[in-house]
């Protein structure tokens, strides 16, 4: 249903845009700055695979870093396709099957990594806000109010990210779980003790800044993703794409749809278009971004699924 909901948005916004703009911003399309943009994209998905695999063998120093990888690969094409990014539920399973570690140790992979994002994604929104504050000085008490709500939520998510730690979330669990003399609540309550030992060994200062430094390197490229692509139809200031990438991928996450399909472009487009930008340009761009981001991910999956293949054929993990 959200599906169908996020591509009748960018039908929608297809829709809107003038004809004879949409064939000039296709005839003056810059091919290198495009297929550059693809290129960071690809690279911005590998770098995430390296963070997997970083946190992976934090808590599992034997696993596979190129199962890692290849998991990362297979899971963010499913991913895309799926609301609020539920088809990460089944990365823990990937793992399993490629890296050779239970599924409570991809789970608490997958729980860090999203923690990392939405700690970086709540700084850099906020600093947004503030940016924006001086550039569309009319928006001001709206933006004061979405620095405060950052703050927020920048807070819950460290506050988990502290619970999942030595004394968190199994201490929490275990007065629940010891009401009920059932083997079910009990086999719960051990795997989520060994997610959470799984996620202390992450936090390790070592493996937790190599995260964080991958976390950086992998918005760095979506930002570079961005800037290279509207480029390739209309100029921008890294700035302005860099702020209107993070308030795209804000809204896409709050709308729910799969990978933020029709969302994610209508709100870079209104953005861009309050700076003063074509947006007309920025939907042309950002529809043919999307197609082409869906195309790189498909190639990344089946790369990173003939490497399983061919692992599994010579009889080791990838």
């Amino acid at each position: 249903m959200l599906t169908a909901v996020g591509v009748a948005l960018l039908v929608g916004v297809a829709a809107a845009v003038d004809r004879e703009q949409a064939i000039v911003a296709l005839r003056d399309l810059g091919w290198a700055e495009f297929l550059g943009s693809l290129a960071m994209f690809a690279l911005s998905l590998v770098v995430g695979g390296l963070r997997w695999g970083v946190l992976l063998r934090a808590a599992e120093p034997e696993a596979p870093l190129a199962g890692a990888i290849s998991s990362h690969l297979s899971n963010s094409f499913i991913s895309g396709f799926t609301p609020a990014r539920s088809g990460e539920a089944l990365a823990p399973l990937l793992m399993e099957e490629r890296c050779g570690v239970r599924p409570s140790t991809g789970l608490a992979v997958v729980l860090v990594d999203r923690l990392l994002d939405a700690l970086f994604l709540a700084s850099a929104l906020a600093a947004s806000a503030f940016y924006l504050r001086n550039r569309l000085t009319d928006v001001g008490t709206v933006l004061d109010a979405m620095v405060v709500a950052i703050g927020l939520l920048g807070g819950l998510a460290l506050l988990i990210f502290v619970l999942l730690g030595p004394l968190g979330v199994d201490r929490i669990a275990v007065h629940w779980v010891e009401r009920f003399n059932h083997p079910w609540p009990a086999s719960v309550l051990s795997s989520i003790q060994r997610m959470r030992e799984a996620s202390a060994a992450m936090q390790s200062p070592r493996d937790l800044t190599a995260a964080l430094l991958l976390t950086v390197a992998g918005w760095i490229c979506q930002f570079a993703y961005t800037y290279l692509l509207i480029n390739a139809f209309t100029p921008i200031e890294w700035l302005d794409s860099a702020v209107c990438h993070t308030v795209a991928v804000a809204v896409g996450i709050v709308s729910m749809m799969p990978g933020g399909i029709g969302a994610s472009t209508i709100g870079f487009m209104s953005l861009a278009g309050l700076m003063g930008y074509s947006w007309e340009k920025i939907a042309v761009a950002g529809i043919l971004g999307l197609l082409g981001a869906y195309v790189v991910r498909f190639l990344m999956a089946i790369a990173g699924d003939l490497h399983a293949h061919k692992a599994r054929s010579k009889g080791s993990r990838p």
